[in-house]
């Protein structure tokens, strides 16, 4: 009895029904994707059995980020002495520091990545002896999944042939600080986002149709001709790009111009003006708001327009000292009357501070902090009752009942309306003022308590 009990003890045990074990691998791979996306966890659970072992190892190995010469070399070097690495799916590579002191490193570069036939998504950023050995390696190599592409390299020769091979290519990032005459012509057909310097963008949207562009000049490329930027945009994409972003220096009022008639269907544009003076000095201007005014006529679909000036000797001077909330207020107000389309607008004058139409054309400070300039101005407009037709606000709020945006900021402004008591004296209790609830034509929903004894604090 007791030679059989030890022998049906040493037997193995079938997993229980309620273990992880005894669940099907898809199962349990999708319960592994809910862990926290570090490599230390994904080590420890490939510990616990051979199976766990082949289900992390997907997760160890599918997203690597290498950001030190000696993590890339390790890294390299495993992946060459794996038979057959199809685990990784996306490789990041950015690095501050010359690798160019390892005699054998472009040999190790091209070795990897050769093998590397899986990638869905390439990330590659570093100084420009490593990205030099990059761009060699990448010509022995083809990666027929490749659709994500982000690089510090320029549009050569070289990279012309790489991107003519992976017509799959959706999201590209480059950067070329000259332009150069390419010999073929790119196609990448899928391609539907681009982030990278104005020479780039003619050559490879030339038969793409882009959702998202964001484009920058570099002080040369500021006295040339930018017909062939937008021609090209014009070209494929009038239809379907819904996003603009251009960076360059002075207020580029010219872009503004060229976009209005080439790209008038857009629903976003950021506009970011580089200067070398104070943001103070130039956000003071009102004839280039008043350009922008007019110019904005011609737009149709345009719904969220940023136009910011940034201090490029001054890395900190992105808002002024003061913003000038009224100039502001008028300018967007004018800005909305002329794009009848426009809801969400930011100005020099404020800063980053959004303003958000609310009805017709009248418009709010974005009062996602309390204490900020924003807050501020609403909090002495409406304590002066000098906020126009504010009555027709909350009606219009009230009948909308929707919008999360909307919805916050009636809650607020009811909020700080209740505690100046513009309206009714209040003849409450204290506690009976901390617990009442506070709604502005229907429109907020109640506020808590805590929300009464914040605002009644400020």
């Amino acid at each position: 009895m007791a030679s059989s009990s030890r022998s049906s003890s040493s037997l193995p045990s079938s997993p229980s029904a309620h273990s992880l074990a005894a669940l099907a691998p898809e199962i349990v791979e999708e319960i592994i994707a809910f862990l926290p996306p570090i490599p230390k966890s994904y080590l420890a659970l490939s510990r616990v059995s051979h199976a766990f072992h082949s289900l992390c190892i997907r997760f160890i190995y599918g997203h690597i980020v290498l950001r030190s010469p000696s993590a890339l070399v390790q890294c390299f070097r495993a992946i060459v002495a794996t038979p057959n690495p199809l685990a990784v799916r996306s490789i990041e590579v950015n690095c501050r520091r010359e690798l160019s002191s390892l005699a054998s490193f472009s040999a190790l570069v091209q070795h990897c990545l050769v093998r590397l036939t899986n990638v869905t998504r390439l990330v590659i950023f570093a100084p420009e002896q490593t990205t030099s050995s990059f761009v060699s390696a990448l010509q022995q190599c083809s990666f027929p999944w490749l659709t994500h592409l982000e690089s510090c390299f320029s549009l050569d020769e070289r990279m012309s042939a790489f991107l003519s091979r992976h017509p799959r290519i959706s999201y590209l990032q480059l950067d070329s600080l000259e332009p150069t005459s390419l010999g073929g012509e790119i196609r990448l057909p899928g391609l539907e986002y681009f982030v990278g310097n104005s020479t780039c963008l003619a050559p490879v949207a030339r038969h793409a149709s882009l959702r998202a562009a964001f484009i920058t000049w570099d002080d040369a490329d500021e006295a040339r001709d930018n017909q062939d930027v937008f021609a090209a945009l014009e070209r494929r994409s009038t239809d379907t790009l819904n996003v603009l972003a251009c960076r360059r220096h002075s207020w580029n009022l010219d872009l503004l111009e060229q976009i209005s008639w080439h790209l008038p269907h857009i629903y976003a544009l950021s506009l970011t003006n580089l200067f070398f003076v104070p943001v103070s000095r130039v956000s003071a201007e009102t004839s280039p708001l008043d350009a922008i005014r007019r110019l904005l006529t011609r737009f149709s679909c345009l719904q969220r327009l940023a136009v910011s000036c940034v201090n490029v000797m001054d890395a900190d001077d992105a808002l002024p000292i003061e913003p000038n909330m009224d100039g502001a207020f008028e300018s967007v107000t004018s800005w909305g009357e002329s794009c009848p389309s426009l809801l969400e607008c930011t100005l020099p004058q404020s800063g980053t501070m959004k303003w958000i139409r609310i009805c017709d054309n009248l418009w709010l400070p974005d009062l996602a902090h309390p204490t900020g300039p924003g807050s501020r101005w609403i909090w002495d407009r409406l304590r002066e009752r000098r906020y126009p037709d504010w009555d027709r606000i909350l009606e219009t709020t009230h009948a909308r009942r929707g919008g999360a945006a909307a919805i916050a900021h009636m809650r607020l402004l009811a909020l700080r309306d209740a505690a100046l008591d513009l309206r009714v004296p209040s003849h409450r209790m204290p506690q009976e003022e901390e617990q009442r609830e506070i709604r502005l034509g229907g429109a907020g929903s109640m506020l808590e308590e805590e929300d009464v004894t914040e605002t009644r604090t400020t």
